[in-house]
């Protein structure tokens, strides 16, 4: 599967789930707006939120995502980069309507 596909198919799911590292214990929460560009992932998260500071302090998540009503899913594990870049950030936002209606 490349990035797209894995896009196109978390989008049809709604929401997916990130699991980070909280300690000695793994921290899994619902996430709704995912996007890529040049054949790279990115998620979005407030930079006052717990999930940001457990990814600056270990980067490794895992990613899931089940389409709903089937037992159809897709999991992997991924290394987290903050992004900085407005530009990204900028396509991410117009791409995602859930982030519109929070932001």
């Amino acid at each position: 599967m490349n990035i797209k596909e894995i896009v196109d198919f978390i989008k049809e799911c709604d929401y997916f789930v990130v699991v980070t590292q909280n300690g000695s214990f793994p921290s899994a929460r619902p996430f709704g707006a995912i996007f890529s560009t040049n054949d790279k992932l990115y998620l979005s998260t407030n930079n006052t939120k717990k999930v940001y500071n457990q990814i600056l302090k270990n980067n490794h998540i895992h990613i899931m995502a089940l389409k709903p009503k089937t037992r159809i899913w897709i999991r992997f594990n991924a290394v987290a980069i903050p992004c900085n870049d407005l530009d990204i950030k900028q396509q991410m936002f117009e791409s995602n309507k859930r982030l519109q209606e929070i932001y």
